[in-house]
């Protein structure tokens, strides 16, 4: 369709049509921007009702803690563990009685295991109830009788 071959009735008529088209946009933008000029308040009160149905703020607030506990008990966990090592290496006992438990798991009978394991706990003071005659662990003569 060529616009020089119209005649002005049917260019009036596409003119009115294209002036009621713009209207009509122009109509529509004008209930748009109002509702996108308040366009963050809904954004807040969709995030509101949100949280209130799902509660993700406390969930990931209760995680977060979780894992910096988590982390905390793993780090202390590590730090003792260098401590008890560092205090391992320096302490004659605890030389001693890692040497024993080397030589232990090296045995080749469970006599010698035994007597390392005896060795072990005369440095570590466990065999105290051995001595006492009245200790419920050790069956002396006169419990057995």
């Amino acid at each position: 369709m060529r616009i020089d071959r119209l005649d002005p009735s049917e260019m009036e008529e596409i003119i009115r049509y294209i002036m009621n088209e713009a209207a009509t946009i122009v109509n529509r933008a004008a209930t748009i921007v109002p509702v996108l000029q308040h366009l963050p308040t809904m954004h807040k009160g969709l995030l509101d009702t949100l949280d209130m149905v799902f509660i993700p703020k406390q969930i990931a607030s209760q995680l977060v803690l979780a894992l910096a506990l988590e982390t905390s008990m793993v780090t202390v966990n590590q730090i003792w563990q260098i401590f008890r090592s560092v205090a391992a290496s320096i302490s004659t006992h605890s030389r001693l009685i890692g040497q024993l438990k080397v030589e232990q798991t090296q045995s080749l009978s469970q006599d010698e295991w035994m007597d390392l394991a005896e060795q072990i706990d005369n440095i570590q003071g466990n065999d105290v109830w051995r001595t006492e005659r009245n200790c419920r662990l050790y069956e002396s003569e006169k419990n057995t009788g």
